[in-house]
């Protein structure tokens, strides 16, 4: 303790003694008239004023030596690895959000800002590498395994801010330490060489020995649109207690069902979910458990599902005519042994009477009631897979109807075979694969040739591509129609060129054939062989519209297992409005997260494979990743899908997640830190600093606060108060 007297000391000492000698004299005035305790009482409070008048005038100091600001900082280092993910904290949190709670610079009383107030702080996160961190940022998920050696040995090789010296490390970690080409203790040895001490946050819960895994018992299988399937679940409980859990299925990111379970110590049990697909293709679900803390491996806790969904096993299709022509009378024939079709008409017989024809066996999707008439919405039309439309009764259909049928097309996806002459409408004209057509009456039969793909299979195609084939009936209406750009011939008549009477194009998402005759009834009349080409045409160029054809959108990632937090391949094969490889589109596609974030690549085409475009992107943390892709084509048609696959953990950093805190007090101890659990975090602020670097000299008067201004106040007004009570002055 040194002193600043503001006069000098003799002269201090004088006037104390002075005021000393008046304060007697005046107490001597009054002793005999007042009780001796509050004599007594009195003298004390005015010993202690003029004490702390000569301790104000003399002004006692002493010297505090702190890490100069301006010379030196510390650095924060934030394990950010897979195995963080643990679920093991109080109140259920992950370790790592424990660790984003210190990290917190918007909390003025987070152990971040209280250590910030003491001395320059930088942040950093790592897993297998070493990220600094804004100052508004919270360590979060990174790829990677955990390279704690490697970490420390970046932050003593990397330059400070401004040309401070690193003072000292905090590293918050769970000590589970999987990669890297240094061991952590090796870093700390390089650490104590330079006098830098390390203090170590260890983050985690020490759990019992065991684990609560869940899985598939089918992790693929195929099932129907429209009907019930049953998951089930395989949950172990590995522990020498009893466990309770809840289980979840989900279906994409979307919870359906739930159930609460509890385990026997050693036990296994079997949960059964119920689960209805509607949409046809694969369809991914998962399984978790959601417990109130970790109970083991969290590898364990999640598993994944592709389910394919197949179309109906009987397809629908609607016939719309305007007239009752034997063209329908011999097409229901035809269909008839065809199980996997069921035909349905609207017909207009007369002014005022429309037939509507359903099958006497309804499918498992239950029965159609009459409409009363032309449809005039999508809802109606989308009860269907197909639709047979003759193009002479586009007068029946209002502007409603016909856009409800574009939507049919475009967005359910469904099948139009389209027969007759182009009409001037432009909202059906847009549906066809022809801009127009020209009619045409022949004096004989006038034989097409047929292309095979991708309409009709290899068993049609023994029949009906064998020569000559199948013909235009002579002295019959037909057509001949210009194709469309983008739009692919299927039928055209010898030699090559002179006029196509069958194509297919796409239209949106759905598939459009337009026929340029309306008598192929009389090929069943002709012959057997006639008869039997008939029932192919038909009903494979059915079945091709109403299950879909080849598609043109393939991504192998649909329903994949990879591994978390490690490169994807996003690769598409992409197929133009005729089905042929596509070269020129521009790919886009989105990767969503479980954790919401995004990642937008532009996919390049592959130069050796043709409709192959090529992109990676990160998948990041374990959960159900989706893709949106957006194919852009040089016609100006644009089409969109996305996949969902599957993203596990794995690796060394998932085999073993315990809390491993004994090497992170070993490390604290070599390098000369403190350890802190995670409860004591707001410690650090007294962390230990390295010896030589380069500090301030302050001198502290304590004469000069608050708080001894307001003593010295006080003791002179209860004084002052006691006096005039009893009427002195």
């Amino acid at each position: 303790m040194s002193i600043q007297p503001v006069i000098p000391i003799l002269w201090l000492l004088g006037l104390l003694g002075l005021a000393a000698a008046l304060l007697f004299l005046g107490a001597r005035s009054h002793w005999a008239h007042l009780p001796a305790h509050l004599n007594r009482w009195l003298a004390g409070l005015r010993t202690a004023g003029l004490l702390g008048v000569g301790l104000l005038l003399l002004q006692p100091y002493w010297r505090d030596r702190s890490p100069d600001p301006d010379a030196v900082e510390v650095a924060l280092l934030a394990d950010a690895s897979g195995s963080m993910a643990v679920r093991d904290l109080p109140g259920g949190r992950t370790r790592i959000e424990g660790v984003q709670a210190v990290f917190d610079w918007t909390d003025t009383r987070a152990p971040v800002n209280l250590l910030a107030n003491r001395l320059p702080v930088r942040t950093f996160a790592f897993s297998d590498d070493v990220r600094p961190l804004s100052a508004v940022e919270l360590p979060g998920p990174a790829a990677g395994s955990t390279a704690i050696g490697d970490a420390l040995l970046d932050l003593l090789d990397r330059p400070a801010a401004s040309g401070r010296r690193l003072a000292g490390v905090v590293l918050f970690s769970d000590g589970n330490e999987t990669a890297g080409d240094t061991p952590m203790l090796e870093a700390g040895r390089r650490f104590r060489e330079r006098g830098i001490p390390i203090s170590t946050v260890g983050v985690g819960s020490q759990l019992p020995v065991g684990d609560v895994a869940v899985n598939f018992t089918r992790p693929r299988q195929t099932v129907s649109a429209g009907e019930p399937f049953t998951q089930e679940v395989r949950v172990r409980n590995g522990f020498n207690r009893a466990v309770e859990t809840t289980v979840e299925l989900l279906e994409g990111n979307r919870v359906i069902d739930r159930q609460r379970i509890t385990l026997d110590p050693n036990s296994e049990t079997t949960v059964s979910f119920e689960a209805t697909a509607t949409v046809t293709g694969m369809e991914t679900y998962s399984v978790r458990l959601v417990h109130d803390l970790s109970e083991g491996n969290p590898l364990t806790d999640e598993d994944f599902a592709a389910v394919e969904v197949e179309d109906p096993e009987r397809f629908r299709v609607l016939y719309l005519g305007s007239r009752l022509h034997p063209e329908f009378r011999f097409l229901r024939h035809a269909l008839e042994t065809e199980e996997r079709l069921q035909l349905h008409a609207l017909i207009r017989m007369s002014e005022d009477s429309i037939h509507w024809r359903a099958p006497d066996q309804p499918d498992r999707r239950g029965a159609i009631p009459d409409p009363g008439g032309f449809p005039e919405d999508g809802a109606f039309f989308f009860r269907f897979d197909a639709i047979l439309l003759d193009l002479r009764a586009m007068d029946e259909l209002t502007e409603a109807a016909l856009e409800a049928l574009q939507d049919f097309v475009a967005n359910r996806a469904g099948g139009l075979f389209a027969f007759g002459p182009v009409p001037d409408n432009p909202l059906v004209r847009a549906l066809l694969p022809v801009n127009s057509s020209e009619p045409f009456r022949s004096r004989e039969d006038r034989f097409f040739q047929l292309e095979a793909d991708p309409v009709f299979n290899a068993v049609a195609q023994g029949l009906l591509f064998q020569p000559p084939g199948l013909a235009a009936p002579a002295h019959q209406p037909g057509w001949t129609g210009e194709l469309k750009r983008g739009a692919r011939a299927l039928g055209s008549f010898r030699p090559e060129g002179a006029g196509n009477v069958l194509a297919l194009h796409t239209y949106g998402g759905g598939r459009a054939i337009w026929f340029g005759l309306d008598d192929t009834w009389r090929w069943r009349l002709e012959s057997d062989r006639g008869f039997e080409q008939h029932r192919l045409f038909w009903t494979e160029s059915l079945l091709w519209l109403s299950s879909g054809a080849r598609p043109r959108v393939r991504a192998e990632l649909q329903g994949s297992r990879v591994t978390a937090d490690a490169p994807v391949d996003l690769d598409i094969r992409l197929r133009g409005r005729d089905f042929r490889p596509e070269r020129e589109a521009r790919v886009v596609a989105v990767l969503t997260r479980p954790d919401g974030s995004r990642e937008e690549v532009l996919l390049q085409p592959d130069a050796l494979e043709a409709g192959r475009f090529r992109g990676r992107a990160q998948a990041t943390g374990a959960g159900v990743h989706q893709v949106d892709y957006r194919m852009e084509f040089t016609d100006g048609e644009v089409l969109e899908s996305d996949v969902q696959f599957f993203a596990v953990p794995g690796g060394a950093e998932f085999l073993d997640t315990s809390f491993r805190e004994a090497p992170l007090r070993d490390l604290a101890r070599l390098t000369g830190g403190r350890y802190f659990t995670l409860a004591e975090a707001r410690e650090i602020v007294d962390m230990p600093l390295a010896d030589e670097i380069p500090l301030v000299t302050e001198n502290v008067f304590w004469t000069r606060t608050w708080p001894f201004f307001l003593a010295l106040a006080a003791i002179f007004g209860v004084e002052w108060f006691t006096r005039r009570r009893f009427g002195l002055k």
